[in-house]
């Protein structure tokens, strides 16, 4: 559900290579921007896109020739990113890779928070909810719902007549 992202990202290393990639100046050798092309084809080979290396090489040439030639459009990676992504026609690959790496998230703050909220609502009383009832819990519980939005009366004639799921304490 909300970790859809953190799965895309595979790990740091990719995310650091692709940045590699995509910088304009000569702070990364090109050396390293050949090596750094090997981990990024094949994360785009997992999602589909086979034989990119050819490709990012010559995307990576091309924006660093770019901007040693005088062209004030390609002033950092965002910049970078967003000119693979107006040429995709000749760039698909590097455009793919470059989409991946803007919707990246920077941190795997809102995987953790949604485990850390999925063992709160998932407790040894409930270990029995379905996948699909503990994800409608999970929305509910980190996007809120609206309390005018929900008709209690019809909540407590559902829970009223589920009388086998009922926990009686004395």
């Amino acid at each position: 559900m909300y970790c859809d992202l953190c799965i895309k990202v595979q790990n740091s290393n990719t995310f650091t290579v692709g940045c590699n990639i995509l910088k304009k100046d000569s702070v990364v050798p090109v050396p390293q921007i050949h090596s750094d092309i090997d981990p990024v084809s094949d994360y785009l080979g997992t999602v589909g896109i086979e034989g990119s290396q050819s490709e990012l090489l010559c995307f990576a040439n091309f924006t660093r020739a770019s901007h040693n030639s005088g062209n004030k459009s390609v002033t950092d990676i965002h910049s970078a990113a967003n000119l693979a992504i107006k040429n995709v026609h000749s760039y698909p690959a590097s455009a793919e890779a470059a989409t991946r790496l803007l919707v990246s998230p920077v941190s795997t703050v809102d995987c953790e928070r949604g485990f850390s909220r999925q063992n709160v609502i998932k407790t040894d009383l409930r270990n029995c909810l379905t996948v699909k009832n503990l994800e409608h819990l999970m929305k509910i519980s980190i996007e809120g719902k609206d309390c005018k939005d929900v008709d209690l009366k019809v909540i407590y004639k559902l829970w009223a007549g589920k009388k086998h799921c009922r926990i009686i304490m004395k």
